[in-house]
């Protein structure tokens, strides 16, 4: 309806500016007089004019979607607990049955075997420690004899030479005796030439003896000590009288 009412009112505003341009030359010539103007064709013609075009309708707006809501925080994790350690069972050990007279009185007489050997033991350990201790002491006073004979045997020995005289080619009561070859030496072939000086009482026996010149072997210089000591000697003289003379002689070792 609000189409219809609009098409007229146009229709009827054309009308009207038709007649109003009809009447303005009327009027116009009427003024003046003097000259007419040429009277212009009019052609009316109807239109219709050209409906508004409609408001454009808002476009219904979609309401946005709500943003999503943020994610709930990560609960935090708790540190993991070391596992304890299991705890054992007890296991409960069974009680001893009581024993038997039979069995207490074995076990007796095994503490007593075992006391018994056990004593036995220290006894025999205490006795050998005795025994060492024993021998040391003897094996001690044996070789301060020794000494004590060597050192007098030496003292005596150095008066003599300092007194007696030195004779290198000495006379024998009796042919001297051969000393004995170490046997250690011979299955070795070993040989040598041992130099004896001698102590000769006034009587002609070996009261000391000394090794001069060593071999060179322990077994065959103790071996001709040996021997010189069994040797007997014709004592020498001074003034007519029978006196105290040191001799030197070589004992030779030769395998045959």
């Amino acid at each position: 309806m609000k189409t219809n009412h609009l098409t007229g009112f146009g229709v009827s505003s054309a009308i009207h500016a038709a007649l109003a341009l009809l009447l303005v030359p009327v009027l116009f010539a009427e003024a003046k007089q003097p000259e007419e103007p040429p009277v212009l064709p009019v052609e009316l013609s109807m239109f219709e004019p050209q409906a508004p075009e409609p408001a454009p309708q808002p476009v219904p707006q979609v309401a946005p979607e709500p943003p999503p809501p943020p994610p709930p925080p990560k609960p935090k994790e708790k540190p993991k607990e070391k596992p304890k350690p299991k705890k054992e069972k007890k296991v409960e050990k069974p009680l001893p049955k009581p024993k038997q007279e039979k069995d207490l009185r074995k076990e007796r007489e095994e503490r007593e075997r075992r006391e018994e050997l056990q004593r036995q033991r220290e006894e025999q350990r205490r006795l050998e420690e005795l025994r060492r201790q024993e021998q040391a002491r003897a094996e001690a006073e044996r070789q301060a004899r020794q000494q004590a004979q060597q050192e007098a045997a030496a003292r005596a020995a150095a008066q003599a030479q300092n007194e007696a005289p030195v004779i290198t080619n000495p006379r024998y009561r009796s042919p001297p005796r051969a000393p004995d070859y170490p046997r250690r030496a011979l299955e070795s072939g070993v040989e040598g030439r041992v130099i004896v000086r001698a102590n000769v009482s006034p009587g002609g026996s070996v009261t000391a003896v000394r090794v001069h010149q060593s071999s060179g072997n322990s077994s065959l210089d103790s071996a001709a000590l040996k021997a010189v000591r069994g040797w007997s000697f014709v004592p020498a003289t001074r003034g007519g009288q029978n006196i105290a003379s040191i001799v030197q002689v070589p004992v030779n070792f030769k395998i045959k």
